[in-house]
């Protein structure tokens, strides 16, 4: 049986870190077997996060 587990990751304006921070997660859990789920959530950031985000989504 496979484990999975999910992170929830709450940010604000975190517009310079959040494609490193998502690449690196990318990267690590690759050689897992585990499932897992990322959850982002945006709480109104006023810079162009939430842009980022949503170019980087469908990669992922």
């Amino acid at each position: 049986m496979s484990k999975s587990f999910a992170i929830i990751f709450p940010h604000y304006n975190e517009e310079v870190l959040i494609l490193k921070f998502l690449a690196e997660l990318e990267y690590t859990y690759s050689y897992t077997l585990s499932k897992f789920k990322v959850i982002v959530v945006n709480d109104y950031s006023s810079n162009k996060t939430a842009q980022l985000l949503n170019r980087y989504i469908p990669t992922f």
